[in-house]
């Protein structure tokens, strides 16, 4: 079975890997994507492990942060100049074996020089390198995970239904994530103080702008691009605008409702 490496160093990038990881398995199936050591048997040899996973891997992600190049170990030796150094390794490997590799800058992090990298690890510095930054994660790591599927073949069962979450919420404004398969979308609605409704966004773009609701139950409807599906919005507002009760439907079906 084909799959994705994940290589990351915990001191440098822990949480953004892990969210990657996440994201990658819209896509992909859980069994395809090496995501952490954590999950070799006890006994086994981590060197074995690594090097078997990665002659199995069509791609390599290298999660590249702020203090990937210089990070250092207890007596403040640079990791990457340590040759049993497992980060080094699994990209060492992966470019000698001809794999994918494929840097992914986090939070404004740079691709390192060749000059700064370890012989085994200067092609890297060559290597087209995708961003994902904090503002837009979610949709970078889409961006990837197309990519990705041009070089692994997803082995995840396909699934047509819409899914949809709270990505952010607050007594005001909150933003809703919804997919299916290769379509990702954002919802932003953002209201003030005297039941006004400042706009609501799909994608960036304004579907509807200033509006009044009331009191009671308000239903917005909405299409994303010629899609067939219409999607409706519903909420119920309180005095001095505090959102109640959010609602999101696809068709007849509720994807979202939060109290």
């Amino acid at each position: 079975m084909g799959g994705i490496f994940l290589s990351y160093r915990r001191d440098d990038n822990r949480h953004a890997a892990g969210r990657l990881y996440d994201c990658l398995q819209q896509r992909f199936s859980s069994e395809q994507i090496f995501f952490d050591v954590d999950a070799i048997e006890p006994g086994l040899s981590f060197m074995h492990v690594i090097e078997e996973r990665i002659r199995a891997s069509d791609a390599i992600i290298v999660v590249i942060g702020l203090n990937w190049l210089d990070a250092r170990d207890g007596e403040g030796h640079r990791r990457l100049d340590d040759p049993e150094d497992f980060v080094r390794v699994e990209i060492a490997a992966g470019l000698q074996q001809g794999i994918r590799v494929i840097p992914v800058l986090i939070d404004g992090a740079a691709i390192p020089r060749e000059a700064d990298l370890p012989t085994p690890l200067k092609a890297l510095a060559s290597k087209n390198a995708v961003t994902l930054s904090h503002s837009s994660f979610q949709r970078d790591a889409e961006h990837l995970n197309i990519a990705l599927s041009r070089v692994v073949e997803s082995k995840k069962a396909p699934s047509n239904a819409w899914k949809a979450e709270f990505s952010r919420r607050t007594w005001s404004y909150f933003l809703i994530r919804f997919w299916r398969l290769e379509e990702y979308h954002l919802l932003e609605f953002r209201c003030s103080k005297w039941r006004l409704v400042d706009k609501v966004a799909l994608d960036g773009r304004v579907v509807y702008g200033a509006m009044s609701v009331g009191l009671g139950r308000k239903a917005l409807d909405f299409q994303v691009g010629s899609h067939a599906n219409r999607f409706q919005l519903k909420f119920h507002a309180t005095w001095f605008f505090r959102l109640k009760t959010i609602q999101l439907r696809v068709d007849d079906r509720i994807i979202l409702s939060s109290n």
